[in-house]
């Protein structure tokens, strides 16, 4: 258990199943999502390796999130603010895999490889307009997330 050992702090934390897993976890995602950031919005990654950086926050979300699923699989009360971050984490794999998909769709549409979706074409929008709401509203879950994780946190350590 690393929170309690290098902050002093006790509470529920010290009794939770697989902490030391869910503390990795969290690390792995911290990490990726701020390295994802850092590197696409400023010139810390030169530009021939900016197209490492996605792939390396895809598997990065996904091994910090797997890593948290045991602890959320063993405890017995599904409820709160836990409960509340293990349905947003799964959301936003689920997001980040329907994202990867539809920028797919959006590259290939770009090099007129693809006609417009059905789905676009029924509501008049194209796949770059359904991309950027995407963008849109999987950054603000992300916020919600971080901020709920955080939350979590500081109440499980400081019972």
């Amino acid at each position: 258990m690393l929170l309690g050992e290098w902050w002093g702090l006790g509470g529920e934390a010290n009794e939770a199943p697989y902490i030391g897993l869910v503390e990795i976890g969290v690390v792995i995602l911290t990490l990726g999502l701020g390295g994802y950031m850092l590197g696409k919005r400023t010139s810390l990654v030169p530009i021939q390796y900016r197209r490492y950086l996605l792939p390396a926050h895809e598997w990065s979300m996904l091994l910090g999130t797997v890593l948290t699923v045991p602890h959320f699989l063993a405890v017995e009360e599904w409820e709160g603010l836990g409960l509340a971050v293990g349905v947003l984490l799964a959301v936003e794999v689920v997001s980040g895999v329907y994202g990867r998909h539809l920028h797919r769709h959006v590259i290939r549409l770009g090099r007129g490889d693809e006609s417009p979706s059905i789905f676009g074409a029924v509501i008049e929008t194209s796949n770059e307009t359904l991309f950027s709401r995407w963008r849109w509203i999987h950054r603000s879950l992300t916020v919600v997330t971080a901020i709920v994780l955080v939350a979590h946190i500081v109440t499980a350590i400081g019972d």
